[in-house]
Order: structure tokens, then sequence, then C-alpha cells
């Protein structure tokens, strides 16, 4: 089975997002390469190593439960209540925050220097290299169907740490 860039996938017998990978594509020999969806090093399988895994499906992604915490980041001693899903990215926390929190977020570690854009819908940042970084709104699902907004500011990007449920 050929798997295509930006799917998820698992080993056949994986419960995600136990070991879930992002498909990067083919080497000219033909190998899968993928990166652990938590972070780290590309990785290269054999093609009879391929039917060992399964594209993990939508509802699959979707279903992980949400749980509010709090998280820290380095550089300051504030705390932030937030929402995570436990993915994590190169190890660190990938936190999500309603919109008055994703305001503090901004105002204390952007050091005034993001904006929210109500036209997209998302608070926008600027890297290292003065690039526009965009953190678009998205609803998360809760148990019993409730939904809540949430800003995935600095997700997969700044090194946050979950502290606390």
């Amino acid at each position: 089975m050929k798997f295509t860039k930006g799917q998820i996938i698992v080993r056949t017998e994986a419960v995600y997002p136990s070991g879930a990978l992002a498909v990067d594509g083919y080497d000219q020999n033909g190998r899968l390469l993928a990166h652990p969806l938590s972070g780290g090093f590309q990785l290269r399988f054999e093609r009879d190593a391929q039917r060992q895994f399964r594209v993990v499906t939508r509802a699959e992604q979707e279903s992980r439960p949400w749980r509010r915490s709090r998280f820290e980041i380095e550089g300051t001693e504030q705390r932030f209540v937030g929402w995570t899903d436990g993915t994590r990215w190169s190890g660190w926390a990938v936190p999500y925050f309603e919109f008055a929190e994703a305001q503090r977020v901004i105002k204390l570690v952007a050091q005034g220097e993001g904006r929210f854009d109500p036209k997209q819908d998302c608070f926008v940042t600027q890297n290292a290299q003065g690039e526009d970084q965009i953190w678009k709104g998205r609803l998360i699902s809760m148990a019993g169907g409730k939904q809540v907004k949430v800003y995935g500011v600095g997700a997969g990007a700044w090194i946050w740490e979950r502290i606390a449920d």
C-alpha cells in the first residue's frame, strides 16, 4: 500500500496516538519516509515493512480526549490555562487556549508584538526571522458534544511544558 505525504500512520496493531508517524513520502528506492508525530528524526522503512502500517482515520484523530491543563513557557514564570489532547512536538507540549487566555499569552510572551486578526480568526506573531506565524482558531469537542473554540498560540513552535491538569 502506498501512503500519501501528510497522512498519519501507526503500526497495524497500535492504538493511535502510540507510535504515530507523519508520512513524508518515498525515497528514490521506494522506501517509506516518515517522522514521529511527537518530533524526531526522519525514519526510513523498506518496502516490505510498509505492510505493517495503517492510515489513522480522521475519526481516530478527532476522538482523542481534550483535557484542561496548565502550561508554562521558557522565558516567563507565568502559567497559562489551556487545553491539550496529549500531542507533543519534539517532546514539548502542544497547548491550545481559549480567546482570553490566548490574548494573555500574546501580551506576556510575544511582548506586545502579536495581534489578533478578526478577518482570519487568528492570532499573529513573528518568529526570529521576522516572518508571520499564524495561530488559527479551531473548535475542539468535549465529552457530551460541547465545543470550545481555541487557538494554538505557539503550539508546535514554542517550548511549552504541561505542568498540571
